[in-house]
């Protein structure tokens, strides 16, 4: 008698600052040309935990800027694609304070971007401004793309920005 391993359908979030958050692997949403599950979190501080446990690199998503000052305007690049067959919506958040929490004012830069069915490999970029109230130093990022319109906070937790 054989077998079979049981193959991971969750992707957890991987920025150890942030609380865990997690989603369902859906091979018809992606951020990125690869897609990772695993079978728990594997979170670090540089939000490349996942690295290392042998499953795909799939932190090539996200275009962050090298880094942004306090008061002014930024923008980073998100590639989707979607083929899910009905519209889907992308989230982004940072933790502009550095404390861990998603939802301060005026940390979800992006809200309910919509992303049609048949969307392939398609950079959006996402606009925003810098808090004049900003933290100096690492701020986690945290991008999301889901079938469902209410602003939650879930999965991937993977990029880090430097303000």
């Amino acid at each position: 008698m054989s077998t079979l391993a049981a193959v991971a359908q969750t992707d957890y979030s991987d920025y150890s600052g942030f609380s865990s958050a997690s989603s369902t692997v859906n091979s018809k949403l992606k951020i990125g040309a690869l897609t990772d599950s695993e079978s728990s979190i594997t979170a670090n501080a540089t939000a490349t935990g996942d690295d290392i446990t042998g499953t795909p690199d799939d932190e090539d998503g996200v275009t962050l800027p090298a880094s942004v000052t306090q008061g002014v305007a930024g923008s980073m690049t998100v590639n989707v694609s979607n083929t899910s067959g009905s519209t889907v919506y992308l989230n982004v958040w940072i933790d502009f304070n550095r404390n861990g929490v998603l939802t301060d004012s005026g940390e979800q830069i992006a809200t309910n971007i919509t992303i049609a069915n048949g969307t392939s490999n398609s950079n959006r970029t996402v606009n925003f401004t810098v808090s004049a109230n900003a933290s100096r130093g690492t701020a986690g990022v945290r991008v999301r793309l889901t079938s469902t319109s209410r602003p939650v906070r879930a999965a991937m937790a993977r990029w880090k920005i430097m303000l």
